[in-house]
Protein backbone atom coordinates (compact mmCIF):
# COMPACT_ATOMS: atom_id res chain seq x y z
CA UNK A 1 0.00 0.00 0.00
CA UNK A 2 1.43 3.62 -1.29
CA UNK A 3 2.18 6.20 1.96
CA UNK A 4 -0.44 8.52 0.25
CA UNK A 5 -3.30 5.59 1.15
CA UNK A 6 -2.08 5.23 4.29
CA UNK A 7 -2.21 8.98 4.67
CA UNK A 8 -5.94 8.74 3.46
CA UNK A 9 -6.65 6.15 6.04
CA UNK A 10 -4.97 7.93 9.27
CA UNK A 11 -6.87 11.12 7.81
CA UNK A 12 -10.92 9.10 7.46
CA UNK A 13 -9.94 7.32 11.09
CA UNK A 14 -9.49 10.97 12.60
CA UNK A 15 -11.63 13.01 11.06
CA UNK A 16 -14.21 9.94 11.65
CA UNK A 17 -12.87 9.56 15.28
CA UNK A 18 -13.60 13.15 16.02
CA UNK A 19 -17.38 12.74 14.87
CA UNK A 20 -17.55 9.45 17.14
CA UNK A 21 -17.03 11.46 19.91
CA UNK A 22 -19.97 13.39 19.60
CA UNK A 23 -22.00 10.46 18.57
CA UNK A 24 -21.21 8.32 21.87
CA UNK A 25 -21.95 11.11 24.14
CA UNK A 26 -25.80 10.75 22.45
CA UNK A 27 -25.41 6.67 22.38
CA UNK A 28 -24.00 6.81 26.32
CA UNK A 29 -27.16 9.57 27.43
CA UNK A 30 -29.65 7.36 25.64
CA UNK A 31 -28.24 3.61 26.04
CA UNK A 32 -26.24 4.10 29.10
CA UNK A 33 -28.45 6.00 31.10
CA UNK A 34 -25.86 8.83 31.16
CA UNK A 35 -23.05 6.22 32.25
CA UNK A 36 -20.00 6.83 30.32
CA UNK A 37 -17.48 3.96 31.59
CA UNK A 38 -19.53 1.47 29.52
CA UNK A 39 -19.02 3.88 26.15
CA UNK A 40 -15.46 4.12 27.25
CA UNK A 41 -14.68 -0.06 27.56
CA UNK A 42 -17.32 -0.52 24.24
CA UNK A 43 -14.59 1.76 22.40
CA UNK A 44 -11.67 -0.06 23.50
CA UNK A 45 -13.35 -3.22 22.03
CA UNK A 46 -14.19 -1.75 19.23
CA UNK A 47 -10.76 -0.16 19.10
CA UNK A 48 -8.30 -2.93 20.28
CA UNK A 49 -10.61 -5.54 17.35
CA UNK A 50 -10.05 -3.06 14.81
CA UNK A 51 -6.43 -2.80 15.36
CA UNK A 52 -5.88 -6.05 15.39
CA UNK A 53 -7.29 -6.76 11.75
CA UNK A 54 -4.95 -3.62 10.80
CA UNK A 55 -2.21 -5.92 11.99
CA UNK A 56 -3.42 -8.12 9.14
CA UNK A 57 -3.78 -5.83 6.41
CA UNK A 58 -1.28 -7.12 3.79
CA UNK A 59 -3.55 -10.39 4.23
CA UNK A 60 -6.76 -8.10 3.70
CA UNK A 61 -8.93 -6.96 0.40
CA UNK A 62 -7.86 -3.35 0.24
CA UNK A 63 -11.22 -2.80 0.21
CA UNK A 64 -12.04 -3.49 3.36
CA UNK A 65 -9.22 -1.22 4.39
CA UNK A 66 -11.49 1.76 4.41
CA UNK A 67 -14.22 0.71 6.82
CA UNK A 68 -11.80 -0.75 8.82
CA UNK A 69 -9.97 2.42 9.18
CA UNK A 70 -13.35 4.36 10.30
CA UNK A 71 -13.89 1.85 12.65
CA UNK A 72 -10.64 2.28 14.28
CA UNK A 73 -10.71 5.55 14.31
CA UNK A 74 -14.33 5.52 16.33
CA UNK A 75 -12.26 3.60 18.64
CA UNK A 76 -9.11 5.06 19.02
CA UNK A 77 -10.57 8.56 19.18
CA UNK A 78 -14.46 8.26 20.20
CA UNK A 79 -13.93 8.34 23.87
CA UNK A 80 -12.26 11.14 24.31
CA UNK A 81 -14.97 13.26 25.02
CA UNK A 82 -16.95 10.31 27.56
CA UNK A 83 -13.51 10.34 29.23
CA UNK A 84 -13.75 14.32 29.65
CA UNK A 85 -16.68 13.77 31.27
CA UNK A 86 -15.08 11.20 33.50
CA UNK A 87 -12.50 13.52 34.71
CA UNK A 88 -14.06 17.23 34.54
CA UNK A 89 -13.99 17.57 38.44
CA UNK A 90 -10.66 15.97 38.84
CA UNK A 91 -9.38 18.63 36.94
CA UNK A 92 -10.93 21.43 38.51
CA UNK A 93 -8.97 20.18 41.97
CA UNK A 94 -6.02 20.55 39.88
CA UNK A 95 -6.85 24.53 38.96
CA UNK A 96 -7.63 24.89 42.67
CA UNK A 97 -5.91 22.98 44.51
CA UNK A 98 -2.20 24.15 44.19
CA UNK A 99 -3.46 27.93 45.36
CA UNK A 100 -5.20 26.17 48.32
CA UNK A 101 -2.41 24.08 49.12
CA UNK A 102 0.08 27.20 49.57
CA UNK A 103 -2.90 29.34 51.31
CA UNK A 104 -3.07 26.79 54.03
CA UNK A 105 0.70 26.49 54.09
CA UNK A 106 1.14 30.11 54.42
CA UNK A 107 -1.37 30.65 57.08
CA UNK A 108 -0.23 27.63 59.14
CA UNK A 109 3.51 27.22 58.18
CA UNK A 110 3.72 23.68 58.18
CA UNK A 111 2.67 21.22 55.29
CA UNK A 112 1.16 18.95 57.71
CA UNK A 113 -2.40 20.16 57.63
CA UNK A 114 -2.31 20.61 53.47
CA UNK A 115 -1.35 17.52 53.01
CA UNK A 116 -3.55 15.44 55.89
CA UNK A 117 -6.01 17.11 53.49
CA UNK A 118 -5.07 15.45 50.48
CA UNK A 119 -5.21 12.18 52.19
CA UNK A 120 -8.24 13.01 53.25
CA UNK A 121 -9.40 13.92 49.98
CA UNK A 122 -7.36 10.62 48.65
CA UNK A 123 -9.65 8.64 50.71
CA UNK A 124 -12.88 10.12 50.25
CA UNK A 125 -12.15 9.33 46.33
CA UNK A 126 -11.57 6.17 46.89
CA UNK A 127 -14.56 5.14 48.85
CA UNK A 128 -17.10 6.67 46.64
CA UNK A 129 -15.90 6.63 42.60
CA UNK A 130 -16.04 2.50 42.55
CA UNK A 131 -19.90 3.88 42.38
CA UNK A 132 -20.38 6.59 40.43
CA UNK A 133 -24.21 7.64 39.65
CA UNK A 134 -24.95 8.38 36.07
CA UNK A 135 -24.27 12.12 34.61
CA UNK A 136 -27.40 11.92 33.15
CA UNK A 137 -31.16 10.85 35.00
CA UNK A 138 -33.68 9.64 32.52
CA UNK A 139 -37.63 10.17 33.57
CA UNK A 140 -39.70 6.95 33.25
CA UNK A 141 -41.26 8.66 30.79
CA UNK A 142 -38.75 8.46 27.73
Amino acid sequence: MSRWAVLVLITLAHALGALARLAWGAISDRFFCGRRCPGVVLNALIGSGAYALLALSDRLPVEGLVPLAIIAGVGAFGWVGLYFALVAFAWSGVLVGPPIFGLIVDRTGSYAWPCLGLACVGLAVAATLPWPAPLVERGSGR
